[in-house]
């Protein structure tokens, strides 16, 4: 795979990553939890290993 393709994958994860958090907002009343949250899901999603 090309860089070129990589980075326009990444764009298009990024995308929608942006787009699941603002469908989710609504959840989240607060300005603060929805950010919370969206970290959260950065977390789980960023591949760093976790204590098991």
């Amino acid at each position: 795979m090309s860089v070129a393709a990589w980075s326009g994958a990444l764009l298009d994860w990024q995308r929608e990553l942006g787009a699941l958090k603002e469908r989710l907002a609504p959840v989240f009343g607060r300005r603060e939890v929805r950010e919370t949250a969206g970290a959260f899901l950065d977390g789980l999603l960023s591949g760093i290993e976790r204590n098991g």
